[in-house]
């Protein structure tokens, strides 16, 4: 009967990489692979779930056998709309900055550090970067929804009263949103300062 250690290995092999190599993606040693790919280790369900991640595999697949073993190919056009994201999203944070006023010139860069400060993950314990991450982008999606709705009551202050009233519920659902994602968030930290203390 074929292993998730089986599987390890034909995914390995298939995608041509050393063990040292396949290990390095995920944060683990080659002698780790070498010990899960034979049986001797069972991989954590946190690192299940990272190298399905890193390697976009079906966890279905990885896990019981199941389905496909790429649950998404993610191929040299991908990676290149996504560089292109970053030089947009770059050269927005640039022209922001080129302003002539001093105040908003303080808030934009102090923005710009502290949200370039919580996308720096490599600090936090690598069992933890999935959890982390997955709290910053809620966080990130709820501004970006708090902010489409701000946009559209701008274009619609010239309408009737209860379209505005209904911006203004989503508004306060969004809000409530962000409270508890942001919540989340400090559950978090607090679970890894306890962690640390142990």
């Amino acid at each position: 009967m074929e292993t998730v250690g089986n599987r390890l290995k034909s995914l390995r092999k298939h995608l041509g990489l050393t063990q040292t190599k396949f290990g390095k993606k995920v944060g683990i040693s080659h002698s780790h692979v070498s010990n899960m790919e034979s049986g001797k280790d069972f991989p954590s369900d946190t690192l299940l779930k990272l190298i399905c991640l890193e390697y976009a595999i079906n966890p279905e697949w990885l896990i019981n056998g199941e389905g496909d073993m790429f649950e998404y190919i993610y191929d040299e056009n991908d990676r290149v709309i996504s560089e292109a994201m970053s030089v947009e999203g770059l050269e927005k944070i640039r022209a922001l900055l080129n302003t002539s006023s001093d105040v908003k010139y303080a808030y934009l860069s102090y923005s710009t550090n502290a949200f370039a400060k919580l996308l720096d993950f490599e600090s936090i314990p690598l069992s933890d970067q999935i959890d982390y991450l997955s709290c910053i982008e809620s966080i990130v999606s709820d501004i970006e929804r708090i902010n489409s709705i701000m946009k559209t009551s701008i274009l619609m202050r010239k309408n009737t009263d209860s379209s505005l009233e209904e911006i203004k519920r989503n508004m306060i659902n969004h809000q409530k949103q962000i409270k508890k994602d942001i919540d989340k968030l400090f559950e978090f930290y607090i679970s890894l300062t306890d962690k640390s203390n142990i």
